[in-house]
């Protein structure tokens, strides 16, 4: 499992000749780091004065909210190993023989098969990743603010995840032969980026108008 690896072992894979791990598995590593870095913000501000100061109903937000941020992180890396099963998938569905016509009208359908797998993986963290972004905004609210610039790059974090999914959703989606699917993932995707990019943008100024 990728998600056992060490940083080193990881980073020594990711820069290998082997086609996986990689920018799939980097995207959801991306974003289990913004939830990990979140969780760090509520972990510096539980017990604290801040924290103590707040009205009963945030408290509670606030700890529901770093219980989802560690589900979050956890859930994340799980799409690393996700995405190296699809795409081994499609390289083995290329591989299969061609050799008759029925051989390659069963190695086409294997290919499209594949390939729609290997798209709905990186989709799925895309839809996954979007509504992490209500959480981050609270942490910049509500959490540390000594921590703030922290929540800043958890939501850096998590868009990078986002768009690094997204490419691998497009990449996809070029070779597959089913123009409904590609209308409406197409669709799909491109709403989740640009929304991910306005509630990136969103916090940052938060961030910058606290820390000056």
């Amino acid at each position: 499992m990728l998600a056992k690896l060490n940083v080193e072992e990881f980073i020594k894979e990711l820069a290998s000749s082997s086609p996986t791990p990689g920018g799939g598995s980097v995207a959801a590593l991306s974003a289990s780091l913004a939830g990990a870095l979140n969780s760090m913000v509520y972990s510096l501000t539980v017990g604290k004065k801040a924290y103590e100061n707040l009205a009963e109903d945030l408290k509670d937000k606030l700890n529901g909210y770093n219980i989802e941020s560690k589900d979050f992180y956890e859930n994340a890396l799980t799409f690393m190993d996700k995405d190296k099963e699809v795409f081994n998938k499609v390289i083995a569905a290329y591989k299969l023989p061609k050799d008759t016509d029925e051989q390659k009208n069963e190695r086409e359908e294997k290919i499209n098969d594949a390939l729609i797998d290997a798209m709905y993986v990186p989709l799925e963290l895309m839809k996954y990743c979007i509504k992490f972004y209500d959480n981050i905004d609270f942490a910049a609210d509500y959490g540390n603010k000594n921590a703030v610039s922290d929540a800043g790059v958890a939501a850096i974090m998590l868009h990078a995840g986002i768009e690094g999914a997204m490419l691998n959703v497009k990449i996809n989606l070029a070779s597959i032969k089913n123009e409904d699917i590609i209308k409406e993932v197409s669709k799909e995707a491109i709403n989740i980026l640009e929304t991910s990019g306005v509630r990136k943008e969103e916090i940052l100024n938060k961030v910058y108008k606290y820390i000056g």
